[in-house]
């Protein structure tokens, strides 16, 4: 049976079997996370792209007994698990899963369960990434959130110590009714089986067979999954970013300004890649070309603070999207920039950056990391925080990563004016 089968794989992992490559592969991923769900929520605590004067009381955990309250580590699962983690988590498979923000979150909260080294854990990570991987190439589950609840279930059942038959209930009960975050489905799918509640519950039952093999465990030891991982620069549509990618590497080379450029083309065979703005909340405007094309060049970047409706009243934003036109025409896809000054500029588009094949490097992959965490870390913790993910392969337990991201969750009141 495929559940039996897939839970086979998942445990004969050997933590100790794990590469470097994979091991590397796996923090990298744990810390693209992080700087997605501290950007996250920050953004949505205080609505704006200024460094807030304290920790958000989005990041208060709740004293739950798990010995790390004012820990942000454990606010940052709470924020995942409701859903906070901004636009720029990775992804991967055809359909464009979100894995990280299933799969990490719901390692981080498992581990906090049991005593694991951090090699152990970076072990759960690649897991969770190579079932996601094996379930969705073969098209194993079709429901909403099912692949990565699945996932998520993977990385927590390691955690936990489930044996095979429970660690197949609780990957079949996660990917047969996943709830909204797939983190919490695949977590307390997990925890469920442990308590004994999952009992003979008539579970639906996948039919389909044959698509997952042992191959999983040489995949998820050589970190075959996380090398397959895209991981997004832009906080746009990602049908958008091999555009975007190559406006931006325009405005560098020739150090465009908004002030220089007359009008943007995009000349693509795909006549719909426009987009329409319709209602101007963030959901519409990360589908639109032309305002995600005139926010690159006039903030340098799309992050998860540039996609609000009220950019639309700046006066660089305006009349760059006037002077964008989409060329439909067969061949290459490409961006052209006209300059004021009679110059023309052109690029084809290719892989966009971040994606298998173009790879972002490491130490581009921890820029992203500081952009996103410094304004809540500061660049002091942010930094401490990076290298305590990155030295997780040699740890012995997960305590330094906690203590890197152990603040001050009581900040003193403003005083009110009279």
């Amino acid at each position: 049976m495929m559940w039996d089968d897939l839970a086979r794989d998942v445990l004969a992992v050997d933590a100790d079997a794990l590469s470097a490559g994979a091991d590397e592969a796996a923090a990298y991923a744990v810390l693209d996370w992080l700087g997605c769900a501290l950007a996250g929520a920050r953004r949505l605590e205080d609505g704006s792209t200024s460094p807030p004067p304290s920790v958000p009381a989005l990041l208060t955990v709740s004293p739950g007994g798990n010995g790390c309250e004012n820990s942000v580590l454990c606010a940052l699962i709470d924020d995942a698990l409701a859903g906070l983690a901004c636009d720029l988590d990775d992804m991967i498979g055809a359909a464009g899963s979100a894995i990280g923000s299933a799969v990490v979150p719901a390692a981080l909260a498992a581990a906090q369960m049991a005593s694991v080294s951090g090699r152990e854990f970076l072990t759960a990570v690649s897991v969770g990434y190579e079932v996601a991987s094996r379930l969705g190439n073969g098209h194993a589950v079709d429901k909403t959130g099912a692949t990565e609840a699945a996932a998520a279930a993977a990385a927590s059942a390691r955690l936990l110590g489930l044996n095979q038959a429970a660690t197949a209930r609780a990957l079949e009960m996660a990917a047969s009714q996943p709830v909204a975050p797939p983190a919490l489905s695949g977590l307390l799918a997990a925890r469920r089986v442990t308590e004994g509640r999952a009992g003979r519950a008539n579970w639906e039952r996948s039919r389909r067979s044959g698509v997952i093999t042992s191959a999983l465990v040489g995949g998820a030891a050589n970190g075959v999954a996380l090398a397959r991982r895209r991981v997004r620069i832009h906080a746009a549509t990602p049908g958008l970013h091999a555009i975007l990618d190559a406006a931006l590497a325009l405005k560098a080379a020739h150090r465009l300004h908004p002030e220089d450029i007359e009008a943007i083309e995009v000349h693509s065979p795909d006549p719909t890649l426009k987009g329409a703005v319709g209602e101007p909340d963030a959901a519409a405007l990360e589908r639109s070309l032309p305002f995600c094309l005139a926010m690159l060049f006039t903030a340098g970047r799309l992050g998860p603070g540039e996609m609000k409706p009220q950019y639309l009243l700046k006066a660089p934003v305006g009349w760059l999207m006037r002077g964008f036109s989409l060329v439909t025409a067969a061949g290459a896809e490409r961006v052209v920039i006209q300059t004021r000054y009679g110059d023309r500029y052109e690029m084809d588009t290719g892989l966009p950056r971040g994606a298998h094949g173009n790879p972002l490097a490491p130490n581009e992959i921890r820029a992203k990391f500081h952009a996103l965490a410094d304004p809540t870390l500061g660049p002091a913790g942010a930094n401490a925080l990076a290298d305590a993910v990155l030295a997780l392969g040699a740890a012995r337990d997960l305590s330094g990563l906690r203590a890197s991201v152990t603040i001050d969750t009581h900040p003193p009141r403003k005083a009110h004016a009279r």
